[in-house]
């Protein structure tokens, strides 16, 4: 039984061992791989290769179950078929020469990550390898993208999940909070989605977080980019701010932002959220498998003022950029982007002052360090309200060729005109019993298969 669809790509990696079909020159390989949904993909024609290395990835659309995988069955939730025919490409016509058939129901876990390869079996007697068994090597590149349409199909009926047609919005718990956790989707437009924690239960020490494990470019190729738009008269500044715009805009799409509420938020039904922890703008085919769920027990570490930090490396008043770097003492002082470092607490994080065109903008890096993967940090202002973004980097975000490596950096976005640094608070946790760890993926098949 197969109900709702997701979006996965379907590499094809190499082939190996393949046999001689031609008296005066090695095989001209190509595959075809048809699913049984009626999709058909091609490789390019490798020519006289006997070991063609492909590496071509190609968009497909498969069928999900619905119900919870059986013995063998891979936890992906794919079904179907694809049957697999490598060509031999001829003047006159392409003879077939060897084939393969793939039941998805059986994907191993590893599959949809790691490259695996299947034997190919010959078409005909006379392709026999003379030594060994041919082979292909494939991989599918990640558990799949669902869309609303195929995430309601799944979810409908199922108990504790709501779903709310009119704003796209499903709402579920997860399982393992005892039902203090629930999560949601909120599809804004076909390019986009929303991924939201809840707490559900007031008074709770609990740090919530949902990490996005979405490759980013290097800062490097980031700033070569920058300066090579520019002519050679561009100042390294220009190029810089340059480079923070088109991060803004591609690297940095998706925005964090968490809110509290003594009273509560309602929910659905009479089900109030006490604290919300929202990812925003999640663009749409991100593999759910990638998008990470996390709530632990948790007890707070360290406290400080962000004037604190400042005035422990020299700060006093208004500094633009030369006189900071210039005055300010045990700083990293990074010219290609104007930005001044100090520590916070030494070896995980820092203080990261980012002028800018027009205004100077106040932020906390998280090295990437093993400590801090035992730690979560926040930062907010005193008596009040504003919005928290957080940019996650992996790999990490290299600074100063290579010797400040960042993980994550939270940002204060609307802050009100006059704030005082004094007011900006930060805060680690020292982060204990887990209630939530699953990816995105894991938590909607523990709803279907009632383990929430």
């Amino acid at each position: 039984m197969t109900n709702g669809q997701a979006t996965t790509k379907f590499k094809v990696i190499s082939a190996a061992n393949l046999p001689v079909t031609d008296r005066n020159s090695l095989i001209d390989p190509y595959v075809i791989a048809t699913f049984s949904t009626g999709t058909s993909v091609r490789t390019k024609c490798l020519k006289n290769n006997d070991a063609p290395v492909w590496n071509e990835s190609f968009p497909v659309t498969l069928p999900r179950r619905s119900t919870p995988p059986g013995p063998g069955q891979s936890p992906s939730g794919f079904s179907g078929t694809v049957n697999i025919v490598l060509f031999d490409q001829n003047t006159f016509k392409d003879s077939q020469v060897l084939k393969a058939t793939l039941d998805l129901s059986t994907l191993p876990p590893s599959a949809l990550s790691e490259p695996f390869t299947i034997p190919l079996e010959p078409i005909k007697e006379k392709y026999r390898p003379i030594k060994g068994t041919a082979s292909l090597t494939l991989c599918f590149e990640g558990s799949g993208a669902d869309t609303y349409d195929s995430i309601t199909s799944r979810l409908c009926g199922v108990p504790n999940v709501i779903l709310e047609s009119k704003t796209k919005t499903v709402i579920f718990p997860i399982a393992g909070s005892k039902g203090l956790v629930y999560a949601s989707l909120k599809y804004e437009r076909r390019n986009i989605f929303d991924v939201t924690l809840y707490v559900v239960e007031p008074n709770l020490a609990l740090f919530l977080d949902i990490a996005i494990n979405a490759p980013r470019r290097s800062m490097d190729a980031l700033v070569a980019s920058a300066l090579a738009s520019n002519d050679s008269s561009t100042s390294p500044n220009l190029a810089a701010r340059t480079l923070r715009k088109y991060e803004s805009k591609k690297d940095r799409a998706v925005k964090f932002h968490r809110s509290t509420s003594t009273e509560g938020f309602p929910l659905f039904g009479d089900v109030k959220a006490f604290e919300v922890y929202k990812a925003n703008d999640v663009p749409a085919g991100t593999d759910f498998a990638s998008i990470r769920l996390i709530a632990y027990r948790c007890e707070q570490q360290m406290q400080i003022s962000a004037d604190k930090v400042a005035l422990a490396h020299g700060w006093k008043g208004a500094l633009s950029f030369l006189t900071a770097a210039e005055h300010l003492q045990d700083v990293v002082v990074d010219r290609k982007t104007e930005e001044i470092y100090m520590e916070i607490v030494p070896g995980q994080s820092m203080l990261l002052v980012d002028y800018d065109e027009s205004n100077v903008d106040i932020k906390v890096a998280i090295l990437d360090t093993p400590e801090n993967a035992k730690l979560g940090y926040e930062m907010y202002i005193k008596r009040q309200i504003c919005e928290r973004t957080m940019a996650c980097y992996n790999p990490p975000l290299s600074r100063m060729d290579g010797r400040i490596q960042i993980a994550k950096i939270i940002q204060l976005d609307d802050v009100d005109y006059g704030t005082s640094l004094s007011d900006i608070r930060i805060r680690s946790f020292r982060l204990n019993v887990p209630l939530v760890n699953c990816s995105l993926h894991e938590a909607i098949e523990n709803v279907i298969t009632g383990k929430a």
